[in-house]
């Protein structure tokens, strides 16, 4: 009588991750999530299939070549849908050659709740120019969150090495535009120095500190600490 012997096992060492990130309705403000949302009573938490704007994308999205998926949920409270969400789960051999790429892009989208309490905690333009370090660096993580959510992708071209740079944008009526923090503490300190300066001020409605042609010196020279610095000078 022939003897079966056991079905062998895969043995193989697997690197497991999963990163949530949500982005608000309002403003999309976009926050990493240490777990699972929170289910609520009046909260409910439905799994999409499209993602908006692009009928074409449908989700969940397989990377299989690359070792993650990327699903797409939102929640609902009283009916009314409040957040979207993306959960990467990543599922890969332990020595596979891109794991040591998402690590380093999990480690530093995951930065971003101490930077966002951190600057959240700044209360003065003064103390803005002392912890401009930080503030650059809570930028440069938050364009690298934004970047995994509007490609659905960890991979290293996602992160981002610098600052949000400082630009200049003509609107209308003799009125120019220089983009914003990504957060609105930030964003309040220095449309008040803007004015108490008589340079400009901070516009949500044109969601940008909004300043005249003969004044971009006096912005230049006050604001460029926050945003990329010149080459060489990124810490």
């Amino acid at each position: 009588m022939e003897t079966q012997q056991p079905k062998q096992q895969d043995q193989t060492e697997k690197y497991t991750e999963t990163l949530w990130i949500k982005a608000q309705w309002a403003g999309r403000k976009k926050s990493i999530l240490q777990q699972e949302p929170p289910k609520y009573n009046h909260m409910e938490l439905r799994e999409d299939s499209s993602k908006i704007g692009a009928s074409d994308v449908e989700y969940p999205r397989t990377c299989g070549r690359d070792g993650y998926q990327v699903r797409k949920f939102t929640s609902y409270s009283n009916g009314q849908s409040s957040a979207i969400y993306r959960k990467f789960e990543i599922d890969l051999p332990k020595d596979h050659e891109k794991v040591e790429e998402y690590k380093k892009t999990l480690k530093m989208v995951r930065k971003l709740p101490e930077l966002e309490e951190k600057v959240q905690q700044i209360r003065s333009f003064k103390e803005m120019c002392e912890k401009a370090q930080l503030i650059r660096e809570y930028q440069k993580v938050y364009v690298t969150v934004q970047t995994v959510w509007e490609k659905d992708s960890i991979a290293k071209y996602s992160r981002s090495t610098h600052a949000r740079p400082f630009e200049i944008n003509y609107r209308s009526h003799g009125w120019y535009q220089i983009p914003r923090m990504f957060n609105e503490n930030l964003n309040n300190i220095i449309g008040e120095k803007l004015e108490e300066e008589n340079l400009g001020l901070n516009s949500q409605t044109w969601g940008g500190f909004i300043l005249q042609e003969n004044d971009f010196n006096k912005a230049h020279n006050l604001l460029k600490p926050f945003y990329k610095q010149e080459k060489g000078g990124e810490k």
